[in-house]
């Protein structure tokens, strides 16, 4: 009797074992196993960010649109605004299209000038400073 493995990939490794007999009736039998390096499934991939958020500036009362995707659809994520959490409100709409995560501030004001943070389950998160600039205006 004799096997080993005959070769490997990242998910498999493919063995064979063969069996002989040494009688008047010489027989070979071979057994080719195909096994999962994983005991049920590959590990989950962990979900990224595959365009993160990045700093933007508004004028007071414009509308701005704070958006990163991911790399996987559909993932529960959590708003922060400075370090707290953030809810939708008339003021705040947050969208969800697939992979890509959207905050928006329709109309935008001097308090919305702070850090933005989104924050997946598993812990990865990005953030980026929104800057809100006050209305100019000149006397003639």
């Amino acid at each position: 009797m004799s096997s080993g493995i005959l070769f490997e990939t990242e998910r498999f490794f493919f063995s064979t074992i063969c069996f002989s007999q040494t009688s008047r009736n010489y027989k070979l039998y071979s057994i080719l196993t195909v096994s999962s390096r994983y005991p049920s499934s590959p590990p989950e991939i962990p979900v990224t960010f595959t365009v993160p958020l990045r700093e933007q500036s508004v004028v007071e009362h414009g509308s701005i649109t704070l958006e990163c995707e991911l790399s996987k659809p559909n993932q529960k994520v959590t708003w922060l605004k400075n370090g707290a959490d953030l809810s939708p409100s008339e003021h705040v709409n947050i969208t969800t299209e697939e992979t890509i995560h959207k905050l928006i501030l329709p109309d935008a004001l001097m308090e919305d000038d702070a850090e933005y943070t989104i924050r997946l389950e598993n812990g990865e998160q990005s953030s980026a400073h929104l800057i809100v600039e006050g209305w100019k205006t000149s006397l003639n």
